[in-house]
């Protein structure tokens, strides 16, 4: 049930950029048919979101890597998105490598779980960052500007923002599957969700 769970929460960020392509498009009937097209597929991941009845695979395995070199590569998908959606996304990173013992598709998945919340819980035109730091162990910290993440955002399954509330959780798990924790420090300045990993 988690796996189908987790794998369909990953869907939402192709379909995010499907949803910013279509917003392009010039208003009319063409428009109003691709946006009905993506609600409805939206609503259909939800559906097995909340469905997923099928037992966890076997996990990845775990291996040494540059939690730096892994970000960045997904952080050129992101940052097209950002600009579609009119967002300063600033991507930080030091000279030298951050090394983790951890499962590197895991790794992406919760990346894009928290920069999905962002684009979910915040303003468009709010700015958001990434950044990797070695400073008690490999630390990735995913940040916003906006005014502060929803109480139940927080919550598995009470969102408040349509979806199913999923997401955090999955960060939380991959984090202690890899020796770490999620921190999530909110205000009225923004959040920021500080995941650790174990250093390798």
């Amino acid at each position: 049930r988690e796996a189908g769970a987790a794998l369909s929460h990953r869907l939402r960020t192709p379909l995010t950029a499907w949803q910013l392509q279509v917003e392009t498009i010039a208003a009319g009937s063409d428009r109003d048919r691709m946006t009905q097209a993506v609600a409805e597929l939206a609503e259909e991941v939800n559906a097995v979101i909340e469905q997923a009845r099928q037992p966890r695979p076997a996990r990845q395995a775990r291996t040494s890597i540059d939690l730096v070199e892994l970000v960045d590569q997904r952080m050129a998908f992101w940052s097209v998105l950002a600009g579609q959606k009119q967002r300063v996304l600033a991507w930080t990173k030091g000279d030298e490598p951050v090394r983790a013992l951890v499962a590197p598709e895991e790794v992406v998945v919760a990346l894009d779980a928290l920069l999905n919340n962002v684009l979910q819980h915040t303003p468009e035109g709010t700015a958001f960052g990434v950044s990797v730091t070695n400073e008690a162990g490999p630390m990735l910290t995913v940040w916003d500007r906006g005014g502060g993440m929803p109480r139940a955002a927080a919550t598995r399954g009470h969102s408040g923002a349509g979806s199913t509330g999923l997401g955090l959780d999955i960060v939380r798990r991959t984090a202690e599957r890899h020796g770490g924790r999620l921190q999530l420090v909110t205000g009225p300045k923004g959040t920021r969700a500080i995941v650790t990993f174990a250093a390798s």
